[in-house]
């Protein structure tokens, strides 16, 4: 991979086919996950420039992940894009969470195209 990495944590594999092809046609490396295991692996096989991530993962929530990321000392100033079908009423109370684990950005897929995600990611980890 070249360029700048995107990792990308989305349970549901045609929405990560779907996001990886759009991220890769912005010029943007990807690393896909599935799960916060599969993430972390990833992560340590070849750092990231930025995550972008599903809130709703298996056998966890996003803020054990993010827990967990924050809590290896090379992956503390990622930027992080919160990629979401929950609704903004259901991760209101991880709205204070979200500033002190580096989450830059929340978007719904529900009310957000899929230009806005690769603008957002392109506004935090711009190509060179």
């Amino acid at each position: 991979m070249s360029g700048r990495i995107v990792l990308l944590i989305e349970p549901d594999r045609a929405l990560g086919g779907i996001y990886v092809r759009a991220l890769e046609r912005a010029g943007y490396g990807v690393m896909i996950a599935s799960s916060a295991h599969e993430a972390i692996l990833a992560a340590d096989h070849q750092a990231p420039d930025i995550i972008v991530m599903e809130w709703e993962l298996p056998g966890h929530n996003g803020g054990a992940f993010l827990y967990e990321m924050r809590s290896h000392h090379d992956w503390t100033e990622l930027p992080i894009i919160i990629h979401t079908s929950i609704s903004p009423q259901e991760l209101e109370e991880f709205s204070e969470a979200f500033g002190a684990l580096g989450v830059r950005e929340v978007l719904h897929k529900s009310s957000h195209r899929l230009q806005t995600l690769i603008n957002r990611v392109s506004e935090h980890a711009p190509i060179v």
